[in-house]
């Protein structure tokens, strides 16, 4: 027999992972009503030290949906006369209400409930969590103020909260089970990992600011090279490059000598070596050359520059967007769209009133062709320097920051320029 009941209500079921004696605990363990109501479309965290414990990482549970009745059945029992032995029995299904997701704990990891502790002399653990993380000012002033308090380390396992989920491949041991009907290979040769793809190395040279330059490509790179089958007009681009500029940027070669990307790569260690750092970073720099030993590199010194929409982001302009889209493109391996790109000159260097190719752009000093960038450069070089900075090489500080500054109010004379031609264009066709 089925009830009639047309106000069914809408639950959530929690499988809490436990005893639960107290129900106030249980609800505050998961942030409480209000926390749970936030997360009807999201997975719970569960937390037994939710109160501080810095070193505690919630257990996030695992959401089940789908379409449920939470159904209460009765058996109804009607006695029969006194004189008969015979009873009746019927069962009442109520439907209290409908359930669409279900929250789950038991595939979760409960590692990373950690409670800093030390063992006293009596056997008994007391915990150490208000000595190592300060509740007040005053606590934490004082580990400031000799003496200063000398407190036991507490490290945090290795993996804590790498995982949210259990992993096999933790406790496994390091020869897994495969086939070996290969020939020659025995299990103490497969070992976890062993299928990844091997890294592809390039062999080339890099150095930091402050380290020796090379000044030889190193034996390996050389023999990469010469492994592989490269046009000798590329040899010849690249090497005349070198010998006309000391340091280039890898985009600016693509582009200045309209080769392809993969072939720069591939040979750019024979002549050259990476500089990662410093006021010539990202350059790739001729071997047995020094900028830092020669006044004139500042030409070479880069900055970075994120373009971005100046003006406010209401409002959108079509040459904005037809720019954005334009640059976006870069990636782009077609024949087709990579020479429509090159055919714009000069795509690595800044020109007054023109967009730059990409939205992020790497520029040495000598490719800004901005008449204040250059007086501003002819006034900033430092005097009497016989060494270079290791930030700011032979410009004065904060010379890249003014640079930023004027390029910007450059683009955006840029933006609005086109945004004016782009309305008066449009205005001439709606007319």
């Amino acid at each position: 027999m089925l009830s009639e009941n047309n106000s069914c209500e809408e639950f959530m079921a929690i499988c809490y992972p436990g005893i639960v004696k107290n129900v106030d605990k249980a609800l505050e363990s998961l942030g409480g009503m209000k926390e749970i109501e936030k997360h009807n479309t999201r997975s719970l965290e569960l937390n037994f030290h939710r109160k501080s414990n810095l070193f505690s990482r919630p257990v996030l549970s695992k959401r089940r949906e789908g379409a449920f009745l939470i159904i209460r059945a009765r058996r109804l029992i009607q006695a029969g006369p006194s004189s008969s032995k015979q009873t009746t029995n019927s069962v009442q299904l109520d439907v209290v209400g409908t359930l669409s997701s279900i929250h789950d704990f038991s595939s979760s990891l409960f590692d990373f409930q950690y409670l800093p502790m030390r063992k006293n002399e009596d056997g008994q653990y007391s915990e150490i969590y208000s000595a190592l993380v300060p509740s007040t000012k005053e606590q934490a002033e004082r580990w400031f103020i000799p003496p200063i308090p000398d407190q036991e380390l507490f490290l945090i396992p290795f993996s804590f909260t790498r995982l949210c989920t259990s992993s096999e491949s933790i406790l496994s041991r390091e020869v897994a089970n495969y086939d070996l009907e290969t020939p020659g290979r025995t299990a103490e040769s497969v070992r976890i990992g062993d299928s990844a793809r091997k890294d592809r190395k390039t062999h080339t040279c890099m150095a930091v600011a402050t380290d020796e330059f090379p000044a030889e490509p190193s034996p390996l790179a050389m023999k990469q090279v010469n492994q592989n089958t490269f046009d000798p007009a590329v040899h010849e681009a690249l090497e005349k490059a070198f010998s006309e500029r000391p340091m280039w940027l890898k985009y600016s070669l693509i582009v200045k000598l309209k080769l392809d990307e993969r072939d720069v790569k591939r040979l750019l260690p024979k002549f050259a070596f990476h500089i990662i750092s410093g006021p010539w970073g990202r350059n790739w720099c001729r071997y047995k050359y020094d900028p830092r030993e020669d006044t004139n590199s500042w030409k070479f010194q880069t900055m970075h520059f994120p373009f971005f929409r100046f003006g406010g982001e209401s409002v959108l302009s079509e040459a904005f967007i037809k720019w954005q889209i334009k640059a976006s493109s870069i990636a782009i391996r077609s024949s087709k769209e990579w020479d429509k790109l090159l055919t714009t000159e000069p795509t690595f260097e800044y020109t007054e009133g023109c967009l730059p190719p990409l939205r992020s752009m790497w520029y040495q000093m000598c490719d800004i062709h901005l008449p204040a960038v250059e007086e501003l450069l002819s006034n900033r070089l430092s005097e009497n320097q016989t060494e270079s900075h290791p930030t700011d090489g032979w410009l004065k500080s904060g010379t890249l920051d003014e640079i930023r500054e004027l390029i910007k109010l450059d683009f955006k004379k840029t933006i609005d320029t086109l945004n004016v031609k782009a309305s008066e264009s449009k205005a001439n066709k709606d007319g």
